[in-house]
């Protein structure tokens, strides 16, 4: 062989061993995109179960105002007092 073959045997062994390099670090990108997107639907997972939670606790909450304010009401309206824009006439 000449040494032109040699080199360009050469230029070809370093070409495949670049593309093999360059698939590695694709496949190595793509089971890293897999795994950030697994992490990113976990932690979006547990927001939208956090924020679940806080807008029934805000529920429930509000719904003990509401039985609080209607049973003040009430009082109010017993001893004779009448409710006008929260104030007792």
């Amino acid at each position: 062989m000449s040494n032109k073959e040699v080199e360009r045997l050469f230029e070809l062994e370093k070409i495949k061993n670049e593309k093999k390099g360059r698939e590695f670090i694709a496949d190595a990108c793509l089971v890293e995109m897999e795994y950030t997107k697994a992490d990113y639907d976990f932690l979006l997972e547990s927001v939208e179960d956090t924020f679940a939670m806080e807008i029934e606790a805000t529920h429930k909450e509000l719904a003990g105002l509401e039985k609080r304010i209607d049973a003040l009401h009430y009082v109010y309206k017993y001893f004779g007092g009448e409710w006008s824009n929260g104030i007792i006439k």
